[in-house]
């Protein structure tokens, strides 16, 4: 769906709106060239202290420390960023209380002159933004930065936007903050709702949500650094209910109707290992989606393991009755496994399934929760869409193989029934926005609860079909030297096919056929299939592949556009890697420096290269995930995105 992905710095200093754009980053590691400016403001007793590019233990940071007992009144301000540009921006950060819990605001103006002038401060009208920060600097179970939870921008307009941190003292003890890693983001889903426009629903839309969302940011599950652990501060923590302490946000033991059974102690009430047959005693870490359904794997590659969109912290008693059972509806009581039935201090109930259609056993939160369950499965079912239809195996009463439908009709009416019945609440977005601040991507089901209608339809009516004769993972082309065309494709199943014909058009509208290529016939296993077309035109050119099956009946693709032009000096393909990448460049280009990118801007893998050397280079030791790579000869620049499998 899209082809074309511009250079993350490139989205920062052309400000171009796209799908995901990202604004504006500011890490603060060259402290010779910080684009926030610090001021001093009108409350300021003194110059001796300000915010300043701090490094210490490894880590760069913008601080302010005060301990010399002046009044102080330090700003720290944003370049100017026109928001008129953008559909719903988000704004996130990391921090660091140095000592006590206060002194720190974040603001915004539309009428600060940027002149980086006190006068200039106090003139312009600065309005707060709410921020939700937590004392981890006086709590002695967590050590490491936190993210602020995303901030929704999208309400304020402008073309000339100041973001501030406004850091405020009276004299008294000593107190500080640092501040690193800003990221101002916009126009997540923009290629999706034009997709949307353009007609793409079902697997189609599912398609472009997994590419949307796939290449998130990994953390670790347990380390010294930022871990799955340290995530609960950020996604999963409320005021209780006297609102004298934070406490953990547990689905399995909260009760929104009135006093809990017991609370959770962030950090201090984390399970160690001690063994415990009481509830209320250790919270964990409860993968939603159970990890033995993708084979449990912890390694760098399986990303789903620490995937905060749907590991949640859970008591322990509670997740263990669990189990690796799907979700489902059940009455608490169990015919076959009658000492597995279980129902927790706060409802949650183990038992069989009363589904007519299956009676395995079963875990069913309360009702408050379970559309909060079923966007968290449907979400892994989308982030997941390539890998999941290979994991049938390992829980044949609840998956069906097939990458689009994913589970067994019964549990994924189960999951329509719920979303449509519990809808998204005020926990679910702001956890929603705390994931992003931390992961980079965002469940869509949460943000738009209509896609999941657009997508399997509802749990009375399936509004796209569960198979078709060729079902495709994927469908692109690629402009190559010498006016030819490469057109790539997938196919997750088919049943009785028989052979693609590939049809060009210089409109859009006036298709003729090009070739063919044979179909595999039947497969429920993922089909790679390629085709040059040697006559391509200057100018756009549209592609599309009309599936027959073997009874004569057949489908048209989307259509997919390539553009042949002075920019397509360069190729990359395929935009799906396993473990090799090619390159293929016009032969009076001598030599081309070849950079591959993180979606954080991290240079990852780079080359040099001449027109010797091998243009398929292995990327086989790179994660999982979503890239950039930069291709640069001379004045010629040339950026694309691929999907590292």
């Amino acid at each position: 769906m899209r082809l074309i992905f511009t250079f993350l710095i490139l989205l920062w200093s052309l400000q171009i709106p796209l799908a995901n754009t990202i604004v504006h980053t500011e890490d603060f590691n060259n402290c010779g060239s910080v684009t926030w400016n610090t001021v001093r403001g009108s409350g300021d007793s003194e110059a001796a202290d300000e915010w300043s590019c701090t490094s210490f233990g490894g880590r760069i940071y913008m601080e302010f420390y005060d301990n010399d007992g002046n009044n102080d009144e330090d700003w720290l301000i944003s370049p100017a960023f026109n928001l008129d540009n953008y559909d719903i921006e988000f704004f996130s950060f990391e921090y660091n209380n140095n000592t006590a819990m206060n002194g720190l605001t974040l603001l915004y103006s539309t009428d600060y002159d940027g002149s980086g002038t006190g006068t200039a401060v106090s003139n312009a009208t600065w309005n707060s933004l709410s921020t939700d920060l937590y004392d981890n600097a006086n709590d002695t179970y967590i050590s490491n930065y936190l993210f602020q939870r995303s901030i929704d921008l999208s309400a304020i307009t402008g073309t000339s936007v100041y973001l501030a941190f406004r850091y405020i003292s009276q004299g008294s003890g000593t107190q500080g903050w640092s501040i690193d890693n800003v990221r101002l983001t916009a126009d997540y889903y923009a290629d999706i709702i034009a997709d949307i426009d353009a007609g793409d629903k079902c697997y189609d839309l599912k398609q472009g949500l997994h590419e949307l969302i796939n290449g998130h940011t990994k953390i670790e599950y347990s380390s010294s650094s930022f871990d799955v652990w340290d995530s609960h501060f950020v996604t999963d923590r409320r005021w209780n209910d006297a609102a004298t302490a934070e406490i953990v946000y547990d689905m399995f033991s909260d009760n929104p109707a009135g006093a809990e059974p017991y609370e959770f102690t962030l950090g201090a009430d984390r399970d160690v290992g001690t063994s415990t047959n009481n509830e209320g005693d250790f919270y964990n870490r409860e993968h939603t989606y159970p990890k033995s359904w993708w084979g449990g794997g912890t390694g760098s590659l399986d990303t789903q393991y620490t995937d905060i969109h749907y590991v949640v912290p859970s008591d322990k008693v509670v997740n263990t009755k669990k189990w690796n059972y799907p979700l489902g509806e059940n009455d608490g009581t169990s015919t076959s496994n009658p000492g597995n039935a279980y129902t927790s201090d706060n409802g949650c109930q183990v038992g069989d399934c009363t589904h007519p259609s299956y009676s395995g056993m079963v875990f069913e939160p309360i009702d408050a929760y379970k559309g909060d369950f079923a966007r968290m499965y449907l979400y892994f079912s989308t982030r997941y869409n390539y890998d999941i239809d290979d994991w049938e195996g390992n829980y044949t009463d609840a998956m069906d193989g097939v990458s689009y439908t994913a589970f067994d009709s019964w549990l994924l009416q189960t999951l329509l029934d719920w979303h449509e019945n519990d809808a998204v609440s005020q926990k679910e977005t702001d956890r929603n926005n705390a994931v992003f601040s931390i992961q980079g991507n965002r469940n869509p089901f949460i943000d738009h609860p209509e896609y999941v209608y657009y997508i399997w339809g509802s749990s009375t009516d399936m509004g796209c079909p569960a198979f078709v004769p060729i079902e495709l993972a994927s469908f692109d082309v690629f402009a190559l030297p010498e006016l030819q065309s490469r057109l790539e494709w997938v196919s997750l199943s088919e049943i009785n096919s028989s052979h693609f014909i590939i049809e060009h058009s210089m409109d859009g509208s006036n298709f003729r056929a090009v070739g063919d290529v044979f179909a595999q016939g039947e497969s429920l296993e993922k089909v790679q299939y390629e085709f040059i077309h040697k006559n391509a035109q200057l100018g756009r050119n549209y592609y599309r592949l009309r599936m027959i099956d073997l009874d004569g009946s057949e489908e048209i693709s989307k259509t997919v556009i390539v553009d042949h032009d002075k920019r397509n000096w360069i190729q990359v393909y395929p935009s799906i890697v396993k473990d090799e990448i090619t390159f293929e460049w016009e032969n009076s280009i001598n030599q081309i420096q070849i950079e591959i990118f993180d979606m954080q801007g991290k240079l990852t893998k780079q080359w040099l290269l001449s027109n010797s050397d091998s243009k398929t280079l292995s990327v086989i030791d790179i994660s999982s995930g979503a890239y950039f790579i930069r291709s640069t000869s001379g004045a010629l620049v040339s950026t694309q995105k691929i999907i590292k499998n």
